[in-house]
């Protein structure tokens, strides 16, 4: 019941008559009626509505007023009924429905008020694009949402961005032009997407990974391994461990203390190592090779999975196709959709490996964010720290393992 009729039936034995426009002002409810019959019939209340006075202590009186709350319930339930068609109707036929997406605007037809279309919003819809560009090409969501916010960039209902709002974006397939009912993709939208399919797969393997995820906590990053660089014994991340005579930093396995390497050390022989391969001539092509040919075979794959199913669908509308059949092929064919999108998020899941200029990079390094240097090293390598025999105070570089993650 609402709040104020609560009050009101509890209050109601004060009174000699309870007075509503119509009966369905009262409630529209069954339950709630026979409560409020029988408050009315134990302390004498008449009920006065659409010009006539009720007492309900008599037969006829009750069965009429119980007749008007059953056709109410009738027309409450009908309204329901034709706004659930309505609604899915549109769904079905890619029609937008509910709040404006961000990124969008809705364009109405200036007479009659009718929608006509949705349309990519001319200022949030290049923020979207922007996002998912940034992502990946390699650069964190933390990385992005610090700099929307520097620029004045505001996201949903005006608020600040952050990673939750982010991800939440990129991965809705409403931007990719698909229609979502009940968090279930029916089918194409009939708005322009605002990313293509394949960049929305790519997104949602970044996502699926857990490397572009920010191995810091805090405001940003402060050491360049933390978190990146294993000890070479457990495979645990190392942490950083200051010198509490005021000496050097070291990177440390806080595991049983299995390594301790100073800090200085192995950032310096880290980054001689991964400028030297940004240096080579088949840099380029080594540090691009994630994102190769069969990720276009497999985003075409998807495509014609996508449209053998949409085919099917048009069967089954013009009764070309059972309903039986056409459950059995929507079957087979969404779990070879979800075995490519699969396939394809294992083989494009772009990170800080998208360098236009390899070469350029190495020699703007040291200008480069220390978040930055960190998601390429991440992504190029990985860096583990192994025990050294007891005693050794001299820095030996082959305690050091470097594997490259593409050859």
């Amino acid at each position: 019941m609402r709040p104020q009729f609560e009050v009101l039936m509890a209050n109601l034995s004060k009174y000699g008559a309870l007075v509503t426009w119509e009966a369905s002002r009262a409630t529209r409810d069954l339950d709630v009626y026979a409560k409020l019959r029988k408050v009315c019939r134990e302390h004498d209340v008449l009920w006065a509505y659409s010009g006539r006075v009720y007492d309900l202590t008599r037969g006829d009186d009750a069965f009429s007023t119980g007749l008007e709350m059953l056709l109410s319930e009738r027309s409450s339930d009908d309204t329901s009924s034709r706004i659930r068609r309505t609604v899915n109707a549109q769904a079905v036929a890619g029609k937008p429905h509910g709040r404006v997406p961000f990124g969008y605007r809705r364009v109405y037809d200036p007479d009659t008020g009718k929608l006509l279309r949705q349309v990519p919003d001319e200022t949030e819809a290049p923020i979207i694009r922007e996002a998912a560009t940034r992502i990946l090409e390699g650069e964190s969501i933390y990385a992005i949402c610090h700099d929307f916010k520097a620029r004045g960039i505001r996201g949903i209902s005006n608020g600040d961005w952050t990673t939750a709002r982010v991800k939440r974006v990129l991965t809705n397939p409403t931007y990719m032009g698909k229609r979502v009912l009940r968090g279930e993709v029916i089918g194409d939208a009939d708005w322009e997407p605002l990313l293509p399919a394949e960049t929305f797969e790519a997104l949602a393997g970044v996502f699926a990974s857990d490397k572009h995820m920010p191995k810091y906590h805090g405001t940003g990053p402060r050491h360049l391994l933390t978190g990146i660089a294993k000890c070479g014994v457990c495979g645990s991340p190392v942490s950083r461990l200051p010198d509490r005579k005021g000496g050097k930093e070291s990177y440390i396995c806080r595991n049983n203390w299995h390594v301790a390497r100073r800090k200085d050390w192995v950032d310096e022989l880290v980054t001689s190592v991964v400028l030297a391969r940004l240096r080579q001539p088949d840099a380029l092509q080594a540090v691009n090779r994630a994102a190769g040919p069969e990720a276009g075979e497999l985003a075409d794959q998807l495509r014609t999975l996508e449209q053998r199913l949409d085919g099917f669908y048009a069967q089954a509308a013009q009764g070309a196709l059972s309903a039986p059949g056409l459950a059995r092929v929507e079957e087979r064919i969404s779990r070879e959709m979800a075995e490519t999108r699969q396939l394809l998020r294992k083989v494009v899941t772009p990170n800080a490996l998208t360098i236009p200029d390899p070469a350029q990079l190495a020699d703007s390094w040291e200008q480069q964010s220390l978040l930055h240097r960190r998601e390429i090293i991440d992504a190029l390598m990985t860096v583990e720290i192994l025990p050294t025999k007891p005693g050794t105070h001299t820095f030996i570089p082959e305690s050091i393992r470097v594997t490259w993650r593409l050859s």
